[in-house]
């Protein structure tokens, strides 16, 4: 906690009658939530120091009215983000929560309150991040719709703090650097995770960012129950958080890339053609890696993995899907989206089965995921009609990804049952749609394209037979995105001439 708050005693914990407040749950209960916190919570964001979150727990049993605000809000913070995990209290009578997750929060902001306009510090960002992690798993538009604003505000605050720089100099011990990175890369994360989600542009720069990756650290040891609750952040330490920083490190450079601004004449203003498709061939290459790199961490078979490949699947998804730069996609390109569609869909199966919809989907983060999938599955099943391919047999199959989205509606229709909200079925309607078309061919190779020369010829022939079936002035803004690209190709082959 801030020293210059540490003698401060904070606000009362009797309950206002007329406001949804939480109270303590009974201590064996707590101590359960807070290993589940570390599982659940910590390994994704490592903000806390463990001992100091375990000692805030001690002293709000022992002396609750000598607590700050600050304690009480890290610990009724705390159990909002484990309890909405944590489902096991709900269905044991004997521990039973009276409490739920909402409830928590809402107690949590009413200490939050006390220090909001306290000076960005250290703490107060990791205060604000810890709103912003539940406000990312909440099933209420509201806070969906606030999360890209206050994630731009806490990467502001960070960098004035000067957490995306590591200098020795300034006299920090190594465990306050250690916690001034993995408070930097859990903002960087969270921003990148949000601009992805939302589609808006970064707030800094790769070149602009210094900080060291975390590292193992003394405080980062866990008591024997804790090592059951949580086994795999026992084994890997923040190794698992380190390959997120890489994973939305990657989706960063695709947001640049593909999905860069273009004039009213279909052009990119900076960048040429040639350039995009070098960044989107690195980016994939840079996937490739990351999938190698997860495979090498043993992790199956484990929600965390399936977790991760999830992710990995949403940004190959990114990379492949059609963009501002690509809006028809290659053979290639829809084959890759075929291929991550199925595997993000099967991972949620395999969690569903074991954990509940509700660590599928609980929040409109998740349910945006799913319908975001199940689109692009039924997509690379329609584009196969309008995009002829070569060597696929004339006889008509079954929809590739027939299953496949029959599974995405039972998450949608179970998640938006879990979530309560009834006025989201209009997004189930989006897979009522009952076409036929062709399976996929997977023969070939999963690239996207060469940047230049016959490569980019063959995509654009590609492009020429999904426009002659019917799509050609359909939609204006896919005529002036298929003159430019003639137009820059062309404008390469005088270049290479002269």
């Amino acid at each position: 906690m801030p020293s210059h708050v540490s003698g401060a005693i904070g606000g009362s914990l009797e309950q206002c009658p007329s406001e949804r407040y939480a109270a303590l749950p009974p201590q064996p209960m707590a101590r359960s939530y807070l290993e589940t916190y570390i599982a659940r919570v910590h390994t994704w964001w490592p903000l806390l120091q463990l001992p100091l979150l375990r000692r805030t727990f001690q002293s709000l049993y022992r002396s609750p009215r000598q607590c700050t605000d600050h304690e009480k809000f890290v610990a009724f913070i705390v159990l909002a983000l484990a309890s909405g995990e944590d489902a096991q209290f709900k269905s044991q009578p004997g521990m039973m929560d009276l409490n739920d997750s909402e409830a928590y929060f809402q107690t949590s902001l009413r200490f939050f309150n006390a220090f909001h306009d306290h000076p960005r510090d250290l703490f107060g960002i990791q205060a604000v991040m810890l709103l912003a992690i539940w406000m990312l798993n909440s099933s209420s538009s509201s806070h969906s719709n606030d999360l890209w604003q206050l994630s731009r505000y806490i990467m502001s605050a960070a960098i004035e703090l000067g957490l995306h720089r590591h200098n020795t100099d300034w006299g920090f011990t190594s465990e306050e650097l250690e916690v001034r990175n993995r408070t930097w890369w859990c903002a960087y994360n969270l921003e990148r995770q949000v601009a992805v989600l939302t589609g808006r542009v970064l707030s800094v720069r790769d070149h602009a960012i210094h900080a060291l990756l975390p590292s193992p650290s003394s405080f980062d040891a866990l008591s024997g129950p804790e090592a059951l609750a949580a086994p795999v952040f026992h084994k890997h330490n923040v190794a698992l958080f380190c390959r997120m920083v890489s994973l939305r490190r990657i989706s960063g450079r695709v947001l640049e890339s593909m999905y860069i601004a273009r004039g009213p004449d279909g052009k990119c203003m900076d960048t040429s053609l040639q350039q995009i498709c070098a960044r989107s061939d690195e980016a994939r290459k840079d996937l490739e890696q990351w999938k190698q790199q997860l495979e090498e961490l043993d992790l199956k078979p484990s929600r965390e993995y399936s977790e991760m490949k999830i992710e990995y699947c949403l940004i190959r998804l990114l990379l492949h899907r059609p963009s501002p730069t690509f809006m028809v996609p290659s053979r290639q390109m829809t084959s890759a989206c075929s291929k991550v569609a199925a595997s993000a869909i099967h991972q949620w199966s395999v969690i569903e089965s074991k954990f509940g919809i509700s660590a599928v989907c609980r929040c409109f983060r998740q349910l945006h995921s799913i319908i975001l999938v199940g689109l692009a599955a039924l997509y690379c099943d329609w584009q196969t009609t309008a995009m002829p391919q070569p060597d696929v047999q004339s006889l008509r199959r079954p929809h590739c990804h027939e299953n496949d989205t029959t599974i995405c509606l039972g998450l949608i229709d179970r998640g938006i049952s879990h979530m309560k909200a009834v006025y989201l079925v209009r997004y189930r309607d989006l897979f009522q749609a009952n076409c036929t078309s062709e399976g996929l061919d997977f023969g070939g190779e999963d690239t996207m394209m060469q940047p230049a020369g016959e490569g980019m010829e063959t995509y654009l022939s590609q492009v020429n037979d999904f426009l002659e079936g019917g799509m050609m002035n359909m939609d204006e803004t896919l005529n002036v995105w298929y003159e430019s690209m003639v137009q820059e190709l062309q404008d390469n082959q005088v270049q290479d001439f002269l």
